[in-house]
């Protein structure tokens, strides 16, 4: 049989090729083929097995496993349910952040949405504005992904903790996000970043554009 899920947490060749190793070792899975831009496994199994097994093989990992479509069926989540629900989003909300995925992101945002991060803002709409023209900015050619190093959630609050990476050797800027979850969604987004590091950032993207 040949069943579809839904993986969190990639964002790279890199992460695709880890879930495709992690899924095609559990006993019973017979093939698999991962869809990085779609965020998804497909696999083909001897019989049906159980969403936990899956899981349990990503527990000690930055990856996540889901039933296609659970995201969507938050009431008949336990608390830790939501609280693992929750991380899956912000993490998929980061990881299109980290892409320049504006087109994307308005399906993760409250209404009144919230951010603060060096600049505020009052709207999903306006967040969403500032990401479209930061994909047409320098940074986007210099920013690779974020690589997510942690993330700590509950029904109403998520901290992550990750790396922007970019393209120089050795040059990350690391981040921390404090998300809160209203009505399922996210209602706002505090970040703060180390400021030694984005300013070098900004002198080596500096350096080329002269």
């Amino acid at each position: 049989m040949n069943k579809s899920y839904k993986i969190t947490g990639m964002t790279c060749d890199g992460c695709a090729g880890i879930v495709h190793d992690t899924l095609v070792a559990i006993k019973g899975v017979n093939k698999v083929a991962v869809d990085l831009h779609e965020a998804q496994a497909h696999i083909e199994m001897e019989n049906p097995i159980p969403l936990n097994i899956l899981q349990h093989a990503f527990v000690n990992s930055l990856y996540g496993i889901l039933e296609t479509g659970s995201i969507e069926n938050p009431l008949t989540f336990t608390q830790d349910d939501l609280s693992e629900r929750n991380k899956n989003m912000v993490a998929d909300f980061v990881t299109m952040v980290g892409k320049f995925k504006y087109d994307k992101l308005q399906k993760y945002l409250h209404p009144e949405f919230k951010y603060n991060g060096g600049v505020h803002l009052k709207s999903a709409d306006a967040f969403i504005e500032m990401i479209k023209e930061h994909a047409d900015s320098p940074a986007a050619n210099v920013l690779t992904r974020f690589g997510i190093q942690a993330i700590y959630a509950d029904e109403e609050e998520c901290v992550l903790i990750y790396d922007a990476i970019t393209r120089f050797p050795g040059l990350t800027v690391p981040f921390v996000e404090k998300i809160k979850i209203k009505d399922n969604k996210i209602a706002s987004s505090e970040v703060r970043f180390d400021r030694a590091r984005m300013k070098a950032l900004m002198q080596k993207i500096s350096k080329e554009k002269q």
